[in-house]
């Protein structure tokens, strides 16, 4: 089992392309979108809590009382990325409008010094 600390980057990388993540938020902060950045800011939230309940279900020690299939895998991973996905939508941690507020002020604050 591999307890190591996780590194964002690389989980980022191999889950969503970084440039597009980053490009986002670049866009909507550009075209004043609020609706967009919002929606960004969800997204990297439901990043966020995938890696946390990853990291969660790799301390569960593994059990030979049900016997692993190679599709089993694939099928939990597909099913822990919806739970995920549904706990960002309905359970929201408070992160994604934390950021949205902090980004927009930023934006706020950038277009006055212009």
């Amino acid at each position: 089992m591999n307890m190591g600390p996780i590194n964002p980057r690389q989980y980022i990388a191999k889950n969503v392309q970084v440039g597009n993540i980053t490009g986002s938020i670049d866009n909507a902060l550009a075209s004043k979108d609020d609706k967009k950045l919002k929606e960004v800011c969800s997204e990297f939230e439901s990043i966020l809590l995938q890696m946390m309940y990853k990291s969660m279900k790799n301390t569960v020690p593994k059990s030979d009382l049900i016997p692993e299939h190679s599709g089993r895998e694939i099928f939990e991973s597909m099913l822990d990325e919806e739970i995920v996905r549904n706990a960002s939508k309905n359970r929201s941690l408070g992160l994604a409008e934390a950021m949205y507020k902090t980004l927009k002020s930023k934006r706020n604050s950038y277009r006055e010094t212009e």
